[in-house]
């Protein structure tokens, strides 16, 4: 059984093993959604580990083929040995081109590779495994690479339909702009990074963000809440006017993306 935004492959490994008649290894896996920042460059100031989470696999078999095809699935996985080869949100962003305003899906959904230890992992064909990863611009609800009034109309939006009309968050679409990506249906995957990156002063380092839904819930397990919830609402929206608000300031030019959302947020922003 597939986890909500998760899915199952067959794979080969290039893990060795010294074992006489050893050939090649494959592999069944099953993966689960994760969203992150574009920023994300797998160091936290604090110390804790940033980065893709390994977590996203949430189920790995590896088999061992012998001489004559003979198959011996391995007694045991260190799922502490799953990594992603140094990759981050951040160099995987910063690997493709983005056009503000002329996004596509590629602006968003990577297929990151997953290794084994120091071994990539790699189906029948050579393919490589992968996880599914939604990265995309903190802020940005709108989905089109850009943080302005048209974010935060679109979070005033959704919080009216929400909170005033009594909607349930699977009934409205977050990303319902012109400007940005269309997103087909309040359940897709695209509305779930655009909820992660409009809920701005949420805790940004807090271990379950990365899987945390629109309603709060994670993607490994819809009957638990996140500790830190998603939450959006008037207050994101008028973080995010503040922070256009500088960034559209001259006396701004010097000064990052990441540092101007530390002005706007303050401690809160890593949960402080």
């Amino acid at each position: 059984m597939e986890l909500s935004g998760s899915s199952t492959t067959s794979t080969t490994s290039t893990i060795s093993t010294t074992s006489e008649g050893y050939k090649r290894s494959y592999a069944t896996i099953k993966t689960q959604a994760g969203y992150y920042f574009s920023h994300d460059n797998g160091v936290r100031a604090n110390g804790q580990k940033g980065g893709f989470n390994k977590d996203q696999v949430v189920k790995l078999e590896i088999i061992d083929v012998y001489a004559d095809n003979y198959e011996v699935p391995r007694a045991a996985i260190d799922y502490d040995l799953i990594n992603f080869n140094g990759a981050t949100p951040e160099s995987e962003y910063n690997s493709r081109t983005h056009v503000p305003k002329q996004t596509t899906i590629d602006d968003f959904k990577y297929d990151v590779p997953v290794y084994y230890g120091d071994m990539q992992l790699v189906d029948k064909d050579g393919k490589p495994l992968t996880v599914p990863a939604y990265i995309g611009v903190k802020g940005d609800a709108s989905l089109d690479l850009l943080v302005d009034s048209v974010d935060a109309s679109a979070v005033l939006r959704y919080y009216a339909a929400i909170s005033t009309n009594g909607r349930d968050v699977y009934d409205v679409v977050l990303q319902a702009t012109a400007s940005g990506l269309k997103v087909d249906s309040p359940t897709a995957e695209l509305d779930e990074l655009a909820a992660f990156l409009a809920d701005v002063n949420t805790n940004e380092w807090s271990a379950e963000n990365w899987q945390t839904k629109k309603d709060g819930k994670l993607v490994s397990d819809d009957t638990k809440l996140a500790e830190n919830g998603r939450r959006i609402d008037s207050n994101d929206a008028s973080k995010i006017l503040a922070y256009y608000a500088k960034r559209s300031s001259s006396n701004y030019d010097n000064v990052s993306n990441y540092d101007i959302w530390n002005e706007v947020l303050g401690k809160a922003r890593f949960g402080a």
